[in-house]
């Protein structure tokens, strides 16, 4: 903590900018986080990559922990100083926000909105800059230190999750706990040698060392573990993803097809209404001086009716009898007429078959005769 805390104000001081800490969180980005960085990038939702984020952060800095919590429609992702930080809590609290915000924006492309950062310390003179910075609101003199988002935004599916990463990522952090446990045992054993030695202090500074690296080993033990835990959810959200979206293709096809159904079944109707609509023109009524096509067959019909009876009524009627009589007198004068200029002549007449047959002459009735007396 002292060295860290040289290091800090030596930096402000020479650099004569009290901005450094945002300068510093802007150029942290999520490549700068190593394999935390990689892990959080290929999580599967924001929700994971914070989880990441407050599981790891020990192996970034050791200073602030990082938790989250919902309040009121929002996610406050909260950071707290294991040590009293002083002098640098503002510095330090800047840039390890802003270079948290700088993941989420990252991994999310930008679907992850800051809608306000909080810090608990006064106002300072570039607070126009840390908004231009977050790109929202910042608040200064609260309770807590951290930003917040909109609780919808956790569930985000992101497009660079890869389980196969958070896998690297377990290997990764199970080769720092191996680290962490040779650097502890070394740490003892320098300050047993102290301790042989009857050199106290540097026995005593071995043995806190050692304190020190057991705590942090502990933690990465447990957040180990929790990412395990996360690798085989990922795993699963993976495969249940794939699934879905398998399922979501054939459901895609199947209402193609439909539509593509029911866009012929429209067409047809189409046509029917329109041939439907042509032949209500022409049953129906245009004017009341215009008949419909059904009235004008109908009064065609009838007068063709009426028509063929009259001619069979005047083909039998009396006066075509009268006439064909008429007309056989006339042509029984006209032979009389021949035969008798034939006779004056004295040519024969022709033979010709009558035309009627003879009647035969009635048979006379005798007559009685007297009674004898």
């Amino acid at each position: 903590m002292p060295v860290i805390r040289k290091l800090v104000l030596d930096a402000i001081d020479v650099g004569r900018e009290p901005a450094l800490g945002l300068f510093v969180g802007e150029r942290l980005g999520i490549g700068s986080h190593g394999m935390v960085g990689y892990a959080a990038s290929s999580s599967a939702t924001i929700r994971e990559a914070i989880e990441i984020c407050e599981r790891f952060m020990g192996l970034r800095i050791s200073l602030l922990t990082m938790s989250h919590e919902k309040r009121r429609g929002e996610v406050e992702v909260r950071f707290q100083e294991t040590v009293p930080l002083g002098e640098i809590q503002r510095p330090m609290l800047e840039a390890t926000i802003l270079s948290i915000k700088n993941i989420l924006d990252a991994i999310s492309m930008g679907a992850c909105k800051v809608r306000g950062v909080a810090f608990p310390f006064e106002k300072p003179d570039y607070a126009t800059l840390a908004s231009d910075l977050f790109g929202c609101a910042v608040r200064y003199g609260q309770t807590w230190a951290g930003f917040s988002i909109p609780i919808q935004t956790m569930e985000i599916p992101l497009r660079l999750s890869d389980p196969e990463a958070f896998e690297e990522a377990s290997r990764f952090c199970q080769g720092e706990l191996e680290k962490l446990n040779s650097t502890a045992r070394q740490a003892l054993i320098m300050a047993a040698d102290a301790t042989k030695a009857g050199d106290a202090t540097k026995a005593a500074q071995y043995n806190t060392a050692a304190e020190s690296i057991a705590n942090q080993l502990i933690q990465v033990e447990t957040d180990v573990a929790g990412l395990k835990s996360m690798v085989l959810e990922s795993t699963q959200a993976s495969d249940q993803a794939k699934a879905a979206v398998s399922q979501n293709s054939r459901m895609l096809q199947q209402k193609l097809a439909e539509k593509n159904k029911l866009l012929s079944q429209l067409e047809q109707a189409k046509m029917q209404e329109e041939m439907n609509t042509a032949m209500s023109q022409l049953n129906e009524t245009v004017g009341d001086d215009v008949p419909t096509f059904n009235e004008i067959q109908q009064k065609i019909e009838a007068r063709y009716t009426k028509a063929k009876a009259t001619s069979e009524l005047n083909e039998t009627s009396v006066e075509s009898r009268i006439l064909e009589v008429e007309q056989a007198t006339a042509n029984v004068e006209a032979q009389s007429r021949l035969s008798q200029l034939r006779a004056e002549l004295g040519l024969d007449s022709p033979a010709a078959a009558p035309s009627v047959a003879a009647a035969p002459e009635p048979t006379a009735t005798p007559q009685p005769g007297p009674a004898a007396g």
